[in-house]
């Protein structure tokens, strides 16, 4: 059963963000992104998500917690999915466009560590990779 009454809006400095289903399983949101926007980098001990890129492309910076050097950047296109297992560090990034993507996750809601905001920093799509294809 959705815990919601209504759907929850948030609105960030990058974006916003729609919850619009809880339960005791699982919660949906949708993300959009600004172009020329960053979101934190994140990382959840034990939430773990699934997330579709809608409209886009994304640029998502992704690797494990225990070592800053494995983190890569993969630009991720309309379509394109990702599974964000927990223990591992996250971004999203809009580059030129705005971005929109659903997540679905565990409904682990007070699980998001913030380890850097760094405001709003010059982005370009240098240093990028494609995903590998899985």
């Amino acid at each position: 059963m959705n815990k919601l009454k209504s759907n929850l809006f948030v609105k960030r400095e990058w974006g916003s963000e729609i919850i619009w289903a809880l339960t005791d399983n699982y919660m949906a949101k949708t993300v959009e992104l600004a172009p020329s926007s960053r979101s934190n980098l994140i990382f959840h001990q034990e939430r773990e998500k699934s997330i579709i890129v809608v409209k886009g492309p994304l640029f998502l910076v992704y690797g494990p917690l225990a070592s800053d050097t494995l983190t890569k950047t993969y630009k991720l296109s309309e379509g394109w999915s990702w599974y964000i297992e927990p223990g591992h560090v996250y971004r999203y990034i809009a580059i030129d466009d705005p971005v929109l993507l659903i997540e679905v996750s565990s409904p682990e809601l007070d699980d998001g560590h913030i380890l850097v905001d760094e405001g709003s920093l010059e982005i370009t799509e240098a240093d990028f990779i494609e995903p590998p294809i899985r």
